[in-house]
């Protein structure tokens, strides 16, 4: 339980100034634009980045750095206790270079292609349960992308951050890498 509260979290706080992304449509593999692994690697925050983590959350979060953050409970009657619940952090997984790799190749190798949509489904809710978290070297968090995926919708720290083309088949994959991980509170 201990390690829960060494995590670094910048989320609902930030999520009032995030940008919001809707994912629709299918998509595939790029093909043409296809981008190898040193390339994708910068992108930011890919290229200042010296640690990515994968949470699932439940209540507000606040990420600020190893050594401080905030969470607090969804109930607004709770909301003034400085004591995070216990539970709010569910999940959280260091990834290695390896699963960093798979995931700038869903982030950047994915999209529609010559495919695009021609009309896209908007879901108005958004209750992120899922986070894929960014910190330096000195463990400060740099950015966040949020994720909830019974909404179809992520929103991102930072307007710098790319995620390519938001559609529905790479929302899956974000969700596969999710649950691969060991992820299971948001994804399931």
């Amino acid at each position: 339980m201990k390690q829960f509260f060494f995590i670094p979290l910048l989320l609902i706080v930030s999520l009032l100034h995030a940008q919001e992304i809707s994912f629709s449509g299918n998509c595939g593999p790029s093909g043409k634009t296809s981008y190898p692994p040193a390339t994708r690697m910068k992108h930011y925050p890919f290229n200042e980045e010296s640690e990515v983590r994968l949470i699932s959350f439940d209540g507000l979060v606040e990420i600020s750095d190893r050594d401080t953050f905030k969470v607090r409970s969804m109930d607004p009657v709770l909301l003034g206790d400085p004591a995070p619940p216990a539970d709010t952090i569910k999940e959280n997984l260091r990834l290695t270079q390896s699963q960093v790799d798979t995931l700038t190749n869903i982030l950047f190798n994915y999209g529609y292609g010559t495919h695009r949509p021609k009309s896209t489904s908007v879901v108005d809710c958004f209750d992120p349960r899922n986070a894929i978290l960014f910190f330096d070297k000195n463990g400060k968090a740099l950015a966040y992308i949020a994720i909830c995926y019974q909404c179809r919708k992520a929103s991102v720290s930072n307007e710098r951050i790319i995620i390519g083309d938001a559609c529905l088949d790479k929302l899956q994959l974000l969700k596969k890498f999710f649950k691969e991980g060991g992820i299971k509170y948001g994804v399931e």
